[in-house]
């Protein structure tokens, strides 16, 4: 059964997959990562877990967890950054969504302008890696950077984080989800993720909703 993961979902997933084959051994789960929106119909996909803000045509979408932007950087490059101002003596760095960094800036008082530079990536690893080269300042949600503000790769900046309905989504063709093996995929990733709430990780799972 096809899983299309978001990167900052795929990561918190793969050590994880464990427990479900022991749960289901009769289900085999194989991942398809690509930052395009796949079409699930089309592709053959069961489930997609995306990043957005939800509203795709034809698929079912329920909210998993809520999940902000907030700047990133190297060390370095953060102690150069006394305010949200200082941004504009830095490189950008930018996935292929032009409109986050607009967001994040008009939500920080600057100028949305300031987003126009910077180098643009298709793959949020690459870009994380950047960051991290200390090439810029990314826009990344918590999922994504947690293990690497851990071991002091990146640093966050600012307390300041992009809402505004950005979160991660399981997504099903509609009435799938009443397929018992997609309804056991979609319970063990809500069990997870309010393991992780319990245990004050990086995930907080939200109330579901259809999108």
């Amino acid at each position: 059964d096809w899983l299309d993961a978001s990167p900052g979902l795929r990561g918190w997933l793969a050590p994880r997959l464990g427990r479900f084959a022991a749960l289901h051994p009769d289900l085999d789960v194989m991942i398809r990562h690509t930052v395009a929106v796949l079409d699930l119909a089309r592709d053959g996909i069961d489930v997609a877990l995306r990043w957005g803000r939800g509203g795709w045509p034809r698929v079912e979408a329920t909210l998993l967890v809520a999940a902000p932007l907030t700047p990133v950087s190297a060390p370095a490059l953060a102690a150069r950054l006394a305010t949200p101002a200082d941004l504009a003596h830095v490189a950008l760095l930018h996935d292929e969504n032009p409109v986050e960094w607009r967001e994040w800036l008009l939500m920080a008082g600057e100028d949305p302008a300031i987003a126009r530079r910077g180098t643009t990536f298709d793959d949020t690893n690459a870009l994380l890696q950047a960051a991290m080269a200390g090439q810029g300042v990314a826009l990344a949600t918590r999922a994504m950077i947690s293990g690497d503000v851990a071991a002091g790769r990146l640093v966050v900046p600012f307390d300041l984080s992009l809402e505004q309905g950005y979160g991660y989504w399981f997504v099903t063709l509609p009435g799938a989800v009443k397929l018992p093996k997609i309804a056991a995929f979609r319970r063990f990733v809500m069990e997870e993720l309010a393991r992780d709430a319990a245990l004050g990780g990086p995930a907080t799972a939200a109330t579901p909703s259809s999108a």
